[in-house]
């Protein structure tokens, strides 16, 4: 620490406290992060460590970077770039955005996941609270918890990975999937950009999850027809028929936005190449041999149609008393502005335990925006369900969950995101997307 000035507290959660700092005999702004190691159970020690190791490697203007990390007996300490704002935090304000904007956001985000998947790495976690701005209004993806760097004999994925209204259908149908996972997510981001709502959006996780696998996604009459078309091969429920990336790389609109940094030549068979035939020959073995042993309902199907099965009885058991809440939400019309549907988003991976409220994320200062209490929807879902029953952990109240300092440094964030945003730093960013004009190749 002999590094750093400690400026101010701007987070305080379970997992530790997040300040912002300045690097000594410069004026460089950090995000000083410190992650109590008391408590933590070893699996959770080795994530975080290699969730270090991932952002460790990346180089990207639009994926928030990571300075320095060092422990002592008792914390680990990150050191980031400090961010000014969050995408989520300028939908709560706006509810959607001019379609100049999604674009130039596209452009941005389209750039860190060709990234990203160039080095054989998925984010898992797209979603507005992992997008933050720069006061240049540059963006940056963060909260690389449930990401994964994929070994060359890696094709597909089934472990139940993100927040669902944000989830692929062959993710939510347990079914192995690849990277085009990401590029679903990130075309619920512009759609929501673009509408001010979630593509889908109900009462229960249960319906909500129904619907993202079996309901046509609604398109408005307001997108140009570019967006639309861009948007349409983005969100198709078979991943083989979504945008490849050179036909994303290709499409009006983004041509000539997206920054395509070659791909390392020593990473092997780069997510971003068509694969060979023999690669291709192995990764459809490789999907088959997992689809066959998760058969019939997924388990996140099954969990929550269960636990939407119990609540009727319940409410019927009450004999039709006062008005029941279903998953924390009060009714099931869809949202009239962005803030109502991303209230309900979850924040991160697949299921269970609480914190008690004493050690939510607490607000020291306006450049930490505090956590809204969510329903269920929002909670945070951090467990991989096995393909045979779904596993909650010893001492866990499902019913209770909020986010915890897993929930990272700040607004729903990864613990290495960036902190939250001020108010001036929001009304600073608002309309200052900053454009990108890189020229696109495969």
């Amino acid at each position: 620490m002999n590094t750093y000035h400690v400026l101010e507290l701007v987070g305080e959660g379970s997992y530790g406290r997040v300040f912002k700092g300045r690097k000594m005999y410069s004026g460089q702004v950090v995000a000083l992060k410190f992650i109590n190691k008391v408590g933590r159970s070893e699996k959770e020690l080795q994530n975080l460590k290699r969730e270090i190791e991932i952002m460790r490697g990346l180089q990207h203007p639009n994926i928030i970077k990571l300075f320095d990390s060092f422990e002592t007996k008792t914390e680990i300490v990150i050191v980031t770039e400090y961010a000014e704002g969050q995408l989520y935090q300028v939908l709560e304000d706006d509810g959607k955005l001019p379609e100049t904007q999604v674009r130039e956001i596209a452009c941005q985000l389209a750039s860190a996941l060709y990234y990203l998947h160039s080095h054989r790495i998925l984010h898992r976690d797209m979603k507005p609270q992992n997008v933050l701005l720069m006061k240049d209004g540059t963006v940056k993806l963060c909260d690389f918890g449930f990401a994964r760097a994929m070994s060359f004999s890696t094709f597909v994925l089934t472990s139940i990975k993100g927040t669902p209204l944000y989830m692929c259908p062959e993710l939510i149908q347990e079914k192995p999937y690849d990277h085009t996972a990401d590029l679903w997510s990130l075309g619920c981001i512009l759609y929501e950009l673009h509408t001010g709502a979630p593509p889908f959006y109900t009462q229960s996780i249960f319906q909500l999850l129904n619907h993202i696998v079996a309901d046509p996604v609604p398109w408005p009459d307001t997108m140009s027809d570019d967006c639309l078309s861009f948007l349409k091969g983005l969100l198709r429920k078979d991943p083989q028929k979504r945008l490849s990336w050179s036909d994303l790389l290709r499409h009006p609109f983004v041509a000539d936005g997206i920054l395509v940094i070659p791909a390392d030549p020593s990473v092997p068979r780069p997510l971003t190449e068509a694969p060979s035939p023999d690669a291709l020959a192995l990764k459809h073995l490789q999907a088959a041999t997992k689809s066959a042993l998760t058969p019939g309902e997924s388990a996140l199907l099954r969990k929550y149609r269960e636990e939407e099965q119990r609540r009727d009885r319940e409410k019927a058991a009450a004999g039709g008393g006062a008005k029941a809440k279903k998953d924390g939400v009060e009714n099931g019309r869809r949202p009239h502005r962005a803030g109502a549907a991303r209230s309900m988003a979850p924040s991160t991976d697949v299921s269970v335990v609480s914190n008690p409220a004493s050690e939510r994320l607490t607000s020291k200062s306006h450049a930490f925006v505090r956590v809204k209490p969510r329903g269920q929807i929002s909670r945070d879902y951090e467990r991989e369900f096995p393909s045979t029953k779904v596993r909650i952990s010893k001492g866990a109240q499902p019913q209770q969950r909020q986010q915890d300092f897993k929930a990272r440094s700040g607004c729903g964030q990864g613990l290495l995101g960036g902190t939250g945003p001020s108010i001036e730093s929001i009304q600073a960013i608002q309309g200052a997307i900053k454009p990108h004009h890189h020229h696109a190749s495969n």
